[in-house]
C-alpha cells in the first residue's frame, strides 16, 4: 500500500521529481485549459508527504527537475516558456527562486547542465530552437534554429571531452522527418556548431517526442511516431568494418594460393629432374 499520496489539481504530465535529503521536489500542471496560467514547484517531506514549501511559477511544468552540483541549484522548465533556477534548504525543505529565463516559446524538455552551461530546446514558431544558457545566472550564451520543436530532454555526451575539449549534444524534434540533430560545444564557445546527424528513410519519417539513449559502444537509440526504433551508429566505423572484412577475405584467398605454391614448384622441379635423368640415360 502507498505510504502517502499527494493530489494536485491538473495532475502531472512528464513531470519527474528529484529527491534530496528528506525532500522530494517536482512541478505540476495548473489544472486549467491553458498552459500559461500559474502553477507550482513543490517540496514535500519524502517520509510523510507533508508539503514543506512551494514556488509559484508561470505555466504547466512538463519537465523533470534537474540538479547541478557545480551551482548547487535546481532547474526546471515550463510550457509557458520559462526556465527556473532555485535552491532547496536541506534542513527544512524551503524552496527559493534564484533566476528566471524567458524563452521564445514553450518548453517541455528537462534542462541539462554540464560545466556550468545549461542545454535545452524550446518551440519557436512552427519550428524549434536549441539554447545554451549560463547555468549561474541563466543569461543566454547562444542559440540555434532546429527543424522542429525539441520536446524531449537532450543527450549530452562527454566521451571526447578529455581528448578534444568538446562535448556533443544530441536532440530529436517533434516534426517530420523525425531525425537527430547534433550540436558541438566547448568552453568559451559563443556560436552554434550544428549537424543533421541522422534522417530516417522516407517510409520512416514522422514526428518525434522521444529521448535518446546511448549504448556502451556509442550507438544511440530512439524512436519516432512511424513505429520504428532506430539504432544509429558511426558510418566511419561501418566503412572501416566493411573494408577490414574485404581485406581479410583477400588476404585469406592469397594465403590459400601461396600455400599451394610450394608443392606445385616442387612437383615442377622433380619433373624436370626426372626428365633430364631420363634423357641422359638414353
Amino acid at each position: 500500500s502507498a505510504k502517502w499520496t499527494y493530489k494536485a489539481l491538473g495532475g502531472f504530465y512528464w513531470a519527474g521529481c528529484v529527491v534530496s535529503g528528506d525532500y522530494v521536489v517536482f512541478g505540476k500542471d495548473n489544472g486549467k485549459d491553458d498552459s500559461t496560467s500559474n502553477s507550482k514547484i513543490v517540496s514535500l517531506n519524502k517520509n510523510t508527504g507533508a508539503e514543506a514549501s512551494s514556488i509559484t511559477v508561470k505555466g504547466d511544468i512538463r519537465s523533470s527537475v534537474s540538479y547541478a552540483s557545480s551551482t548547487d541549484s535546481y532547474y526546471v522548465s515550463s510550457k509557458a516558456g520559462y526556465v527556473y533556477k532555485f535552491s532547496l534548504n536541506s534542513s527544512n525543505g524551503k524552496l527559493t527562486l534564484q533566476n528566471t529565463y524567458t524563452a521564445p516559446g514553450s518548453i517541455t524538455a528537462t534542462p541539462v547542465v554540464h560545466n556550468e552551461r545549461l542545454y535545452l530546446g524550446c518551440q519557436k514558431g512552427t519550428a524549434g530552437e536549441f539554447i545554451v544558457l549560463n547555468a549561474s545566472n541563466l543569461s543566454k550564451i547562444y542559440s540555434s534554429s532546429m527543424s522542429g520543436y525539441p520536446q524531449a530532454t537532450m543527450l549530452v555526451s562527454t566521451g571526447y571531452e578529455l581528448s578534444n575539449g568538446k562535448i556533443y549534444i544530441y536532440s530529436t524534434y517533434n516534426n517530420s522527418p523525425g531525425g537527430i540533430t547534433m550540436f558541438e560545444d566547448s568552453a568559451g564557445q559563443t556560436s552554434a556548431v550544428k549537424k543533421e546527424l541522422f534522417t530516417p528513410a522516407d517510409s520512416m519519417k514522422q514526428y518525434c517526442i522521444s529521448t535518446i539513449s546511448a549504448g556502451e559502444d556509442g550507438t544511440i537509440y530512439y524512436k519516432n511516431d512511424s513505429g520504428n526504433i532506430f539504432a544509429v551508429g558511426n558510418k566511419e566505423e561501418e566503412k572501416f568494418t566493411d573494408i577490414s572484412g574485404q581485406l581479410y577475405q583477400d588476404f585469406s584467398k592469397a594465403e590459400k594460393i601461396l600455400s599451394l605454391n610450394a608443392p606445385l614448384m616442387q612437383m615442377c622441379i622433380y619433373a624436370c629432374m626426372l626428365s633430364i635423368s631420363w634423357v641422359g640415360a638414353q
